[in-house]
């Protein structure tokens, strides 16, 4: 299931950058940024849900009326919490909220963009009987503001 994953998350990419070199040749500058996207999948089967995620959309798993985001947000502030920088040391970081692992992910090599190996976070996770999960969009938290984990586990 994860190779399975891992190829449709590359497949997407390699089509994103492709087509950003048909339309948009001038983007071929090496200092050129494209747009990109982060994405999400469940697959479910039998007791199991198969997860992958690139970026900061988020799965949530509601049981037994606990509520936990069982993904990781790939983005500045989580690589730099992973490396072992302590609070304060993230507390004066800047652009903590950029994306680490995107879906439109590329490089340069000479004067032609290609697509970029991308590997996506996989989880494998147990179900039990009356589990629930939630997707939810990257955008969501932040339009939700502050305590959003906590909003959106009222509001579900």
């Amino acid at each position: 299931m994860r190779s399975w994953c891992q190829s449709i998350f590359q497949n997407a990419n390699n089509t994103i950058v492709n087509e950003v070199q048909e339309r948009y040749p001038e983007a071929i500058r090496a200092d050129s940024r494209i747009m990109s996207t982060t994405a999400i999948a469940v697959v479910l089967n039998g007791r199991h849900a198969h997860i992958a995620n690139i970026g900061d959309s988020r799965v949530y798993l509601i049981r037994e009326g606990l509520f936990d985001q069982a993904t990781v947000d790939l983005d500045r502030k989580t690589a730099l919490l992973r490396s072992g920088q302590g609070f304060d040391a993230i507390a004066n970081a800047s652009g903590l909220g950029a994306l680490t692992h995107t879906v439109g992910s590329l490089h340069a090599e000479g004067d032609t963009l290609k697509p970029s190996q991308i590997v996506p976070e996989y989880y494998a996770l147990p179900l039990l009987a009356g589990d629930k999960l939630l997707i939810c969009s990257d955008g969501v938290p932040d339009c939700i503001g502050p305590n959003a984990d906590e909003r959106i586990r009222d509001i579900v």
